[in-house]
């Protein structure tokens, strides 16, 4: 967006915020406490490697997810507690720095929806200020059925960042079964090269963003491609530009993963998953190892890449 736009070119544009660790820096905040409440409850098991991918899902669905991956059961008294003792902490986080300022440079209407509840929401806005800049257009998990979607109604995530090159498959992390679905789902696309998918239990990091929802045991869908000059000149370099697009090669590619999208949001039944008896372990963290020095004649502009 421009934001030297004139007000009558921005009228009918609106901005949504989440709150948290987007107005208020208070995601570490909660993280801390949920892992010191569940240590707690919980004493001699590893609680931080679970509970930190959960982040962003409500607090309820963190507790569950956490209690299911570690073999215990929490009941609603100690659900609702830890809820409160997170709120409580919360509450007296800062906003995010520089945030009033930034929301003071966008011209146009804003909105704040929430995940967590509106009291907690109303207070740290208020007792922040930054409340000036939403009004009444605030909404919160606790005015609607069915707020941020669980795990459990996650259809898939789909990732095609491969540079140009013309989509030949798809990998995706789960049983063969879900591979059998995704290749039903292509099959239109055999005429233009579309091979197929396979399916992965691999939960490590690293090549693609599609692989942090399969360290989740997520349905992680990464769409394989012909590697036109990616590895070679265009990944993360100067020569990652436009004249370098193959035309044809990407307009097909938008209608494969665009009716792979389609298809599975509009199915009946959820991609299989692995069972929790199947799902291997995740792997050990690596170490860290400082970046070398870029020694190619291209210019980086990332010593690589950042998965979440």
């Amino acid at each position: 967006m421009n934001l030297t736009s004139n007000q009558t070119s921005v009228d009918d544009r609106l901005m949504i915020c989440d709150c948290d660790g987007v107005l208020i820096d208070s995601e570490a905040v909660a993280a801390r406490v949920l892992v010191d409440e569940l240590a707690a409850l919980w004493p001699g098991l590893d609680i931080e490697p679970v509970v930190m991918p959960l982040l962003g899902l409500r607090i309820e669905a963190v507790l569950a997810s956490a209690a299911d991956t570690l073999g215990r059961t929490l009941d609603a008294a100690q659900i609702g507690a830890i809820r409160r003792a997170v709120e409580v902490a919360a509450v007296e986080a800062p906003p995010v720095q520089g945030i009033a300022h930034a929301l003071s440079a966008i011209a146009i209407r804003k909105a704040c929806a929430s995940n967590s509840f509106s009291p907690y929401v109303d207070t740290v806005l208020n007792r922040t200020g930054l409340v000036r800049f939403f009004g009444e257009r605030r909404f919160c998990a606790d005015m609607v059925e069915n707020p941020k979607p669980e795990h459990a109604n996650f259809a898939g995530y789909f990732n095609i960042d491969s540079g140009t090159g013309r989509v030949r498959g798809a990998g995706v992390f789960g049983p063969p079964e879900a591979a059998a679905i995704m290749r039903e789902i292509l099959s239109p696309f055999k005429e233009d090269g579309v091979v197929g998918a396979v399916a992965s239990s691999s939960r490590r990091l690293g090549g693609s963003d599609n692989t942090s929802f399969s360290q989740a045991g997520l349905p992680g869908i990464g769409m394989g491609q012909d590697p036109i000059e990616y590895n070679s000149h265009t990944w993360h370099t100067n020569l990652d530009t436009y004249e370098r697009i193959l035309e044809d090669d990407v307009k097909k590619n938008a209608m494969i993963v665009a009716w792979s999208v389609y298809q599975l949001a509009m199915s009946d039944t959820m991609l299989p998953r692995l069972p929790a008896a199947e799902m291997p372990p995740k792997p050990a963290e690596e170490p860290t190892t400082p970046a070398r020095p870029n020694t190619r004649s291209t210019t980086r502009t990332e010593s690589g890449r950042a998965n979440p």
